[in-house]
C-alpha cells in the first residue's frame, strides 16, 4: 500500500492512502481555532488535488473542545459535500469530555449524500472505507 504523509505545522497528521483514495486526518491534543483553519486548508487542498472520495477523521487522541471549536467543526462538516467526499469514517475520542462534544457535533451534522459511520478504532474505520 502506498501512503503519502502530508506536512502540517499543527497537531494534525494527514496521510493519503492511494489504495481506496482514502485521506486520513489524525487529530491530537487540544485543537485551537487558528490551527483548525490551517488544517481545513490542508484538508481542502488535498481532497481537491488527489480527488479523495473517502475520509477518515481520527479524533481518538483529542482533548476537550471549546464551544468555538465545536462550531467550527460543525460549519466545516457541510463542506464535505462540496469536496465530493462520499464516505466519512470517524474514530471517536477516548477522552470523556471530548467524546461528549464530538457526539453532539455528529448528531447535528447530517449531510445528504455522504455516508458517515462512527468507530472506536482506525483499522475498523479503514476496513469500512475500503469495502464501501
Amino acid at each position: 500500500m502506498n501512503n503519502d504523509s502530508i506536512a502540517t505545522k499543527t497537531n494534525t497528521e494527514f496521510i493519503y492512502q492511494t489504495e481506496g483514495s482514502i485521506l486520513i486526518a489524525r487529530f491530537h491534543g487540544f485543537q485551537k481555532p487558528d490551527e483548525a483553519a490551517k488544517d481545513n486548508q490542508v484538508l481542502d487542498q488535498t481532497i481537491r488535488q488527489k480527488r479523495v472520495r473517502a475520509l477518515l477523521i481520527n479524533q481518538r487522541n483529542i482533548k476537550v473542545l471549546s464551544g468555538e471549536m465545536q462550531s467550527l467543526i460543525l460549519d466545516n462538516a457541510a463542506k464535505v459535500v462540496d469536496r465530493r467526499v462520499k464516505r466519512v469514517a470517524i474514530v471517536m475520542p477516548e477522552d470523556v469530555f471530548a467524546l461528549a462534544a464530538v457526539s453532539k457535533i455528529h448528531s447535528q451534522s447530517k449531510i445528504a449524500g455522504v455516508a458517515v459511520q462512527l468507530f472506536s478504532s482506525e483499522p475498523d474505520a479503514v476496513e469500512w472505507l475500503r469495502k464501501s
